[in-house]
């Protein structure tokens, strides 16, 4: 009972600086009040968004009416994720209530889920996207020899008028490891945070784990092989896809594992446009490209963006500077902006790093 108290005071105390839009006030059963925003719902907990970090709470600690407002929420979101076509998995097509014309990757015109992935209809407007792929027997040997691997999860976040059969802007994002539940909610936790963000302003948004988590947790070599294995189904199932433009991204302990990403992804010769960190006190640039085979050369086409929280106590502003000048002689361009916050991703530096990065300009 004190661990969850402390928890929800805990999250009680970063509420008071949340400006959320959507967010509603929440009461436990002690009469503690916080003011978040839901995300979703793990089990016998429930998700809240404060200041772009999540905290999971008991619901079983929560009041009737939170507990009631929570199943309403789920109501919604299954009805909003019920596509208005059904997938035929045989064939790939798409049976909806209107007919359309048959486009690529399974497109169809005139429902609202115009595109379908694995034969799933795909969520656009920043809605979440779940994409479960199973893996062939020699590609689920080769990630991990204990053959607990089954799947690839792809968590995908759309914006307004995605269309495959045209370039489109990719955020490829990486989350921290600091602990087993950490490493079993994978990439996929991270989504959210960064597509409220990034699909209003044009990109989508890609995390890519396996059904054991994140696959970073199962080591270095193994992490890369289903990333760029994830790549390569992409580009199978929207052509051209390996054309489109790509940033990496990430926060704290994902901010350091994002340059594994980056230097993956610069190495399969993409167009990275950008690369963008926030709470990050190291950088890990030495030892990803050693890993990646990634040349120095290569990167100056990336633009770096480092955001820096002035009150943030877990990596300073004197640390984060620290970090952007040493990757300073590795890009092409690089930004340092300060922000009035502390530990935490800051959606404005987000949204106008992500500018920046299609741009020909310095401001």
């Amino acid at each position: 009972m004190k661990i969850l108290y402390r928890v929800f005071s805990t999250v009680l105390l970063l509420s008071l600086l949340s400006t959320t839009a959507n967010a509603r006030e929440w009461t436990n059963t002690a009469g503690k009040k916080i003011t978040a925003e839901i995300v979703r719902v793990e089990g016998s907990d429930v998700v809240l968004e404060m200041k772009g970090k999540e905290v999971n709470v008991a619901m079983d600690k929560l009041s009737a009416a939170d507990n009631d407002f929570i199943r309403m929420w789920q109501n919604d979101q299954k009805k909003e994720e019920t596509p208005e076509a059904t997938a035929d998995t045989s064939t790939g097509a798409t049976k909806g209530r209107k007919k359309g014309k048959r486009g690529k990757a399974g497109a169809t015109t005139g429902d609202l889920s115009n595109f379908t992935l694995n034969g799933k209809g795909l969520l656009q407007n920043g809605k979440h996207n779940l994409i479960e792929v199973e893996l062939s027997e020699d590609v689920a040997t080769e990630f991990s020899k204990k053959k607990t691997i089954t799947k690839m999860k792809l968590s995908i976040s759309l914006p307004p008028g995605f269309d495959p059969t045209k370039p489109q802007k990719v955020l490829w994002i990486s989350q921290a490891i600091n602990n087993a539940e950490q490493q079993k909610r994978g990439n996929e936790s991270a989504a959210t945070n960064y597509a409220k963000t990034a699909c209003p302003a044009g990109w989508m948004v890609l995390g890519v784990d396996v059904d054991g988590g994140n696959p970073r947790g199962y080591g270095t070599k193994e992490d890369a092989y289903i990333q760029l294995h994830a790549l390569d189904y992409l580009e199978e199932q929207w052509p051209g896809f390996k054309n489109w433009q790509f940033a990496c991204c990430g926060f704290s302990g994902g901010a350091k594992l994002s340059f594994y990403r980056l230097t993956q992804l610069v190495s399969a010769e993409l167009d990275v446009k950008g690369h963008f960190i926030t709470g990050c006190n190291a950088q890990y640039m030495d030892e990803a490209r050693k890993v990646s085979r990634c040349s120095k050369s290569d990167l100056k086409k990336v633009k770096l963006w480092v955001s820096c929280g002035k009150r943030d106590k877990i990596a300073s502003l004197k640390s984060s500077k620290a970090v952007a000048k040493q990757l300073d002689s590795y890009y092409g361009k690089m930004k340092v902006e300060e922000f009035a916050g502390d530990h935490m991703i800051s959606k404005p530096s987000l949204k106008n790093a992500l500018a920046w990065f299609l741009t020909d300009t310095e401001e």
